[in-house]
């Protein structure tokens, strides 16, 4: 969870708005380059075009020169490509409120793309007089591991392989599946690209076992159909099966129109966009954060124990492999027992 949030009120929106009255959509991008660039359907591709080109400005994470994810905040179409497509670690704010906050004093139009909980640190920060200029677009969200948690896994991936890693992606698009990573990394003087599927990346494997996450995203109060972004956005699962699809693997969004604001600069971009309605029932039974947080079970307690006092090798021997370790699995049946 953002650091702001635990300075700043948290308002979430409450379970009596009639959130079945607000539009919902499965929605990707009808350039097929632009679709292959973005996450899912690439929608907040559109949207962040459509502001920067009107002289406003776009914030979002991404990987600096260290693979630290921060966010940042730019002014040109040409420098949107790195805050595009998912990145499964929280990412750093400083310093991104405030420079949020003077463009608005200034006039400017803001695109802030976050996590609920960073949107709604930022919607308190910059307060109800400036926000009319601020788009504040939120995506479903499981949870985030720690930076930190990140880069032990990356230097522990050095030591193996002994190499120096350089870049990375998530879920890069290919004919393979949509969990694919990208992993570039220097090795006898000779630049390496590998592409892996999740159950082969332990950090990925880890992510989608859930028990790495932060201990607030548990109890995530905005993992909900009630927003209080401007928009809301993310992968939609359930769409393959109740559908005839045959691209999925490009990519298709879950698009939800959370207020008039939000309606207005969806208007400004559907042209660019192929929609068709969802059933707010299939977004529910197939995306659970659409609905609610991700449950913490054992295994996330015993994890945070051992990753707190074990050194980071043995950690990783029992958490993060594809076959969890049997004396891990024997104590978290245990603890699921009692």
């Amino acid at each position: 969870m953002s650091a702001f949030v635990h300075h700043l009120k948290i308002t979430p929106p409450t379970t009596e708005e009639p959130h079945n009255t607000v539009p919902l959509y499965s929605a990707y991008n009808k350039d097929e380059e632009k679709r292959t660039k973005g996450s899912s359907g690439s929608v907040f591709l559109s949207l962040a075009e459509c502001i920067l080109l009107k002289g406003g400005y776009v914030v979002g994470a991404a990987f600096d020169e260290h693979l630290k994810l921060r966010h940042r905040i730019i002014d040109s179409v040409d420098a949107i490509e790195p805050l595009l497509k998912s990145k499964y670690v929280q990412s750093g704010t400083t310093g991104i409120f405030t420079k949020v906050k003077e463009k608005l004093l200034e006039g400017k139009q803001v695109v802030f793309c976050g996590t609920p909980c960073q949107c709604e640190a930022m919607r308190n920060y910059v307060g109800r007089l400036l926000q009319d200029n601020l788009l504040l677009v939120d995506f479903l969200c499981h949870g985030v591991p720690s930076q930190k948690l990140f880069e032990d896994f990356l230097r522990h991936f050095e030591k193996e392989t002994k190499c120096n890693v350089i870049n990375f992606q998530f879920r890069i698009k290919n004919d393979k599946g949509v969990h694919n990573c990208l992993i570039k990394y220097e090795k006898d003087d000779k630049e390496v690209e590998e592409v892996i599927n999740y159950t082969e990346f332990p950090f990925y494997l880890a992510y989608k076992r859930y028990f790495i996450f932060r201990e607030s995203c548990y109890s995530c109060p905005f993992a909900r159909p009630n927003r209080s972004t401007d928009i809301t956005i993310g992968d939609c699962w359930g769409l393959e099966k109740i559908s005839n699809v045959q691209d999925f693997n490009k990519g298709y969004s879950l698009l939800q129109i959370n207020n008039e604001k939000g309606k207005k600069w969806y208007d400004e971009v559907s042209d660019k966009l192929n929609v068709c309605v969802f059933k707010r029932s299939d977004a529910i039974a197939n995306n659970h954060s659409y609905s609610k947080s991700t449950p913490k079970t054992a295994i996330h307690s015993l994890f945070k124990f051992a990753y707190a006092i074990l050194p980071f090798e043995m950690v990783f021997y029992l958490f993060m492999r594809k076959q969890y370790s049997i004396i891990v699995r024997i104590i978290n049946k245990l603890l699921s027992i009692w």
